[in-house]
């Protein structure tokens, strides 16, 4: 399960990239590449699914928008099997809305803790969105 409290964000900018250290860098991530085609993304679940390769650890949470604009998500998780699919119910942020507001990337620095298990099947949900067309979002994982 996954919980946020007391959360703090960094907005990322071109100058932090480029400052990024190495030893900030976890292991690996699973990523979710949303694209619109041109067109602002739509609300909705069908962004696909992502089977978990290996148990591990969630470490932060990262967005990047196309361009500056306002998008909230949801992360829905379940136990793979071939009649339990992720559903709204399943969310692993809680009551926690993960968002860009008016900004092109984010991170959640603190506050957010949480796992994944092998075998785990995640989806995406956009419950919102303004003027993104193009959407990346990526959890560093360090495994277990």
């Amino acid at each position: 399960n996954l919980s946020a409290t007391n959360l703090q964000a960094t907005v990322i900018t071109a100058t932090s990239l480029s400052n990024a250290s190495v030893s900030n860098i976890v292991g690996s991530g699973i990523t979710f590449v949303m694209d619109g085609a041109g067109s602002v993304l739509t609300t909705g679940t069908v962004k696909g699914f992502v089977l978990v390769p290996y148990s591990a650890t969630v470490t932060n949470l990262y967005m990047i928008g196309d361009q500056t604009g306002s998008v909230a998500i949801d992360i829905w998780k379940a136990t793979y099997s071939a009649t339990n699919l992720p559903t709204d119910g399943n969310s692993i942020f809680g009551s926690y809305v993960f968002s860009l507001n008016n900004v092109q990337a984010f991170s959640l620095a603190s506050g957010f803790t949480g796992s994944v298990l092998a075998s785990d099947v995640l989806r995406v949900n956009i419950d919102a969105v303004a003027t993104i067309t193009n959407l990346t979002l990526c959890m560093a994982l360090k495994k277990v």
